[in-house]
């Protein structure tokens, strides 16, 4: 045999034992159970009826409205006190969810109602049916169809209501009477569609297909479709088979059977409850086989009901005490019983109860026993008490009415209160004391493979590689069976060296060394130099050379040193150039493998090499926070310190973050650190590192659990769904177990181990459903779960948008995210958190779709995306008309400047042309003016003196005289019309009429004056 295949072997081996192992401490089932009431939003306490709409949101029906929840609050709907009656009474029996994810609702005056989710109103489908038939519907139940048709089924039993559709869809309701369509009967015991999608009407009378020619009379009661057969079952013990040729063939049964009671099938057999116990028939070889399932504990022989395990298995009821486990394939058979000690603690049911979980843990209610799920490995049921983890912790006595949600969740409805019961399994083990709690602050595993444990009330507790306890260390050093407290401390480091000995530090009563001779106790004596420094001890560790070094919590670092009477240890006091004044509070030590001691301490991180011979020779070099350098320490109080496989330092610090050291050489002051971004700082702070045999880096939070991939970068979170009870976690250093690759870490009442290989997360696919719209100043929000498309007014523009991530598991770790298309960057997702709000302020009108993504409840983020088309209406000065108003007002605006400019430009123009005229005129009229002066006084004189001029020359004369006046006056005209007119005011257009008149009259009088000689 080679070396390679004793490697081989010998990892097999291996992996066998540990999965061996893992099997043994993990997958341990347990419920996580809520309690609702009014108080959280229901409609009221008293629950009648529960359902599940396909988009996964759940329903309840109460006696004062129906409500949904969205695993973050509930809605409600019912009749408000108004002047609007939409429903006959608030006060509902029964809902049924339909495949369009509407929901049916009968009334306690059995009243017909839809709530439809598109509009989100009620729609009084009964009233309209009782119109259009001219009937009085009174509903006795609903068969909702998963192809989307729904059977009512009435109190009179006179006749049956087959509906597609809503009314304002076009789709008219059918009355079917009895006698018509093959129908035999009102009394319906059951209504189902095969895979055909044909409609069975299972009566009293008859059996019929709907809109189908085959109807018998046999009252066929039970229905189960096998392959491409269906079975049928009468109550009287007939059983048949409808073939995939559509013919009815009667099948015959063992003789004495009376009475069948259920039909189930486990894989292609067919399973028969019946009178002489199960009969299982295989439709190959055409055998019936049947299974008594009495026996001395239950002697009864009739199987009233059935239920078939993913295992195979099949679980037989009857009315006799527990139940009976029944192997199909080799016939054997078990009967279980599993019942409380105290009666108080007692689950019961109504009826029978039994399911499985997604971890495949089957929950089972025995007849005349309690609440239980069952051990597959050994065997049995086990009973689990069922309460409430709240502070109240109520116990919840009896299973009712229920529901089982697609998460495989327990809803139940109680007498004044709703029940939550959601399945898990511890993927972990929680190790506690056997008396009482208490915080867990040291934890050691030893090369024997022992676990040592150190509480917060001075217990020490001893436990094997498989976790069992071995027992608890004594004052005196030996390991009793009964649990006593090792010290009157509590206890704070427990450090196990190569030698054997087990060093604990205790807080406020030194150092104890566990030998084979027996318990030493070291404690600070302020008359003696070389004793502890302190008290107070926070760590122990050893370095590559053996030595042992001492955190004090208030005395700084010390150095244990063997002396002849003892341990005597170098101290800032003895020996140790550690500084007196800083430095003096210690939370952890870490020694590397290349000989570097890192010390975290409330003022900064210590380094320091231990190559030295005479501790007063050791060289320390300081690490602070510097104000204003993103390279130094984040903070000053260092809380952990861990050196990864890969080289790489981290370390944490109280209010500050986890950082790693960039600098390569550690032995320097002011060493330069690098932000850790691999981990979301809103979950805690930091309280300790460990590193498994794959290089993941596992970071203890205060109430979760950090996976990071150092390679991709990727980091997993675990948080309380992961961990029930609300865990949190301690500073206690972390243990890592290389052969099993556990992890233990401390927690406020034990310590919990898990296997990196099993902490898995839930790969749950949440669906993410809008709930609400409300808009800023109005007191009520608006419905819009399945709205097609929500329409913003022009004046509402500031709202906020609601949305459910559809995980009914405790939100923890739920996160979200969303775009809005048609204002977002293309593949672009904007973070929202844990809100499950967004709010818009003014946004712009126009056409968007938001889309919204979510995570389920364990961080894992859901392949749905829920969208939700918007319309933003435009204000008026938005619209095309106020747009079309805006270009005409600038256009009407840009034409009146134009117009009054152009109108300047010519007036000015114009101005100026009358000024080039004056001024023409004027100078014309200055030149003209004096000649015609000069004509007009030889010619007056001509006329005046010389009175032999002959008639025609003087008249000739006086004709020259007359226009050379006329000329004159007006030249003159033209002078005053210069010297009166302003252009740009009146264009020259007001003239002096009467100045005018005037002139005139002077000029003319002068000429008149002139006496006329006579002829």
């Amino acid at each position: 045999m080679t070396r390679t295949d004793n490697i081989i072997k010998r990892a097999i081996f291996c992996s066998l034992l540990i999965l061996i192992t893992s099997l043994k401490v993990m997958g341990l089932p347990y419920c996580d159970v809520r309690k609702f009431s009014i108080i959280d939003g229901l409609a009221a306490n008293t629950i009648s009826d529960i359902a599940q709409t396909p988009d996964r949101l759940m329903w309840f029906s109460t006696w004062n409205g129906i409500s949904y929840y969205d695993g973050n609050s509930f809605h409600t709907f019912r009749d408000e006190a108004d002047d609007i009656d939409l429903l006959s009474t608030n006060r509902f029996m029964g809902i049924y969810a339909t495949s369009r994810n509407n929901v049916w609702c009968i009334t306690s005056s059995k009243r017909l109602y839809a709530y439809e989710t598109i509009l989100c109103t009620f729609v009084p489908v009964g009233d309209n049916i009782n119109k259009l038939y001219n009937i009085d519907l009174r509903v006795d139940k609903i068969y909702p169809i998963k192809q989307g048709n729904t059977w009512v089924t009435t109190k009179s039993g006179d006749y049956l209501i087959r509906i597609n559709g809503l009314q304002r869809e076009g789709n008219i309701p059918e009355l079917i009477k009895v006698g018509q369509d093959g129908l035999r009967s009102g009394n319906v015991w059951h209504i189902w569609a095969d895979k055909k999608k044909r409609d069975w009407i299972l009566t009293d009378k008859g059996t019929t297909i709907y809109h189908s020619q085959f109807s018998t009379p046999i009252p066929f009661k039970w229905i189960r479709e096998v392959g491409d057969n269906i079975f049928l079952a009468t109550e009287d013990g007939r059983l048949a088979v409808f073939d995939e040729n559509n013919k009815l063939n009667m099948i015959p049964l063992p003789a004495g059977v009376t009475r069948i009671n259920q039909l189930k099938n486990t894989g292609y057999q067919l399973l028969i409850a019946t009178n002489l116990g199960m009969i299982i028939y295989n439709p190959r070889t055409f055998k019936t086989e049947i299974i008594n399932v009495q026996s001395p504990s239950q002697p009864l022989a009739e199987v009233k009901n059935i239920y078939t395990d993913d295992f195979g298995m099949v679980w037989v009821f009857t009315d006799g005490m527990g139940v009976t486990l029944v192997n199909p394939k080799t016939s054997a058979k078990q009967w279980l019983f599993a019942d409380q000690q105290d009666p108080m603690d007692r689950t019961t049911s109504d009826s029978f109860f039994i399911t499985q979980d997604e971890n495949k843990t089957l929950w089972i209610v025995p007849n005349g026993g309690t609440f239980s799920y069952f051990d597959r490995k050994a065997g049995k049921l086990v009973p689990y008490l069922l309460r409430s983890n709240s502070s109240g912790n109520y116990r919840v006595p009896k299973i009712g009415k229920h529901f089982l949600s697609d998460q495989g969740i327990l809803w139940i409805a109680g007498t004044h209160d709703l029940t939550q019961v959601a399945f898990k399994n511890h993927t972990y083990r929680l190790n506690k004391l056997e008396n009482g709690e208490a915080e867990v602050r040291a934890l050691c595993n030893t090369p024997e493979g022992y676990h040592w444990t150190g509480y917060a009330n001075g217990v020490v507790q001893i436990t094997d590689s498989k976790y069992q306890t071995v027992g608890y260390l004594a004052p005196g050093g030996q390991i009793v069976p009964n649990q006593v407290p090792f010290c009157p401390y509590p206890v704070y480091s427990i450090f196990s060296d190569t030698r054997g000995r087990i060093w604990i530090g205790t807080k406020g009563d030194g150092l104890y060394v566990r030998s084979h001779e027996g318990v030493s106790h070291y404690e600070h004596n302020p008359a003696n130099k070389a004793s502890l420094p302190h008290n107070d001890i926070y760590d122990v560790v050893a370095d590559r050379h053996g030595r042992i070094w001492v955190a004090t919590y208030g005395g700084g670092l010390a150095l244990a040193q063997e002396g002849e009477t003892g341990l005597f240890f170098y101290n800032r006091n003895f020996g140790l150039p550690w500084s007196k004044n800083s430095f003096a509070d210690i939370r952890r030590i870490f020694c590397t493998p290349t000989g570097e001691i890192l010390v975290g301490t409330t003022d900064g991180l210590i380094t320091f090499g231990d190559n030295f011979r005479n501790p007063q020779q050791i060289k320390f070099y300081q690490t602070c926070y510097i104000p204003n350098d993103t390279t130094s320490l984040a903070a000053n109080d260092v809380n952990f310190i861990l050196e990864h496989s890969n080289g790489k330092t981290y370390i944490s610090q109280l209010g500050g973050i986890l950082e790693s050291i960039v600098t390569k050489k550690l032995l320097q002051d002011n060493l330069k650190t690098k932000y850790f971004k691999n981990i979301n700082y809103n979950e805690g702070i930091v309280q300790s590192m460990i590193e498994d045999n794959e290089g993941n880096l596992w970071v203890i939070r205060e109430s979760s659990i950090d996976k990071c991939n150092l390679k991709t970068g990727k980091t997993t979170v675990f948080g309380p769904n992961d961990f029930d009870y609300n865990i949190s976690f301690t500073e206690a250093r972390p243990t890592h177990d290389p052969a099993t690759n556990d992890i233990s870490v401390g927690t406020p009442f034990g310590w919990l181990t898990f296997n990196p290989a099993t902490l898995k997360k839930s790969q749950y696919q949440a669906h993410i459903i809008f709930t609400s719209l409300h808009f800023t100043g109005e007191s009520e929000s608006i419905p819009i779960l399945h709205s097609k498309k929500i329409v913003i007014p022009a004046n509402k523009r500031n709202l906020t948008i609601s949305f459910a991530s559809l995980d009914y598991s405790r939100k923890y770790q739920v996160k979200y995210r969303y775009r809005l298309e048609g204002h977002t960057s293309p593949g672009k997702w904007i973070d929202n958190g844990s809100s499950n709000t967004i709010g818009f302020n003014r946004i712009s009108q126009g056409d968007y779709i938001l889309k919204v993504s979510a995570t389920n409840s364990h961080g894992v983020w859901s392949k749905y995306i829920a969208e939700l088309p918007i319309e933003v209406r435009p204000t008026f000065w938005e619209s095309v008309w106020g747009r079309l108003t805006l270009l005409l007002l600038l256009a009407a605006v840009v034409a009146s400047i134009f117009y009054s400019y152009n109108r300047k430009q010519r007036e000015k123009l114009e101005h100026e042309m009358s000024l080039m005229k004056n001024d023409f005129f004027s100078d014309a009229s200055h030149k003209l003016r004096t000649p015609l002066t000069l004509i007009g006084g030889p010619l007056q004189h001509v006329l005046d003196t010389e009175h032999g001029i002959t008639r025609n020359s003087r008249e000739m004369l006086v004709i020259a005289l007359k226009n050379s006046r006329e000329m004159l006056n007006m030249l003159n005209k033209v002078l005053r019309f210069d010297d009166n007119t302003n252009f740009l005011v009146n264009g020259g257009l007001n003239e002096n009429v009467n100045e005018e008149g005037n002139e005139m009259e002077k000029v003319e009088g002068e000429i008149d004056d002139t006496p006329y000689p006579s002829t």
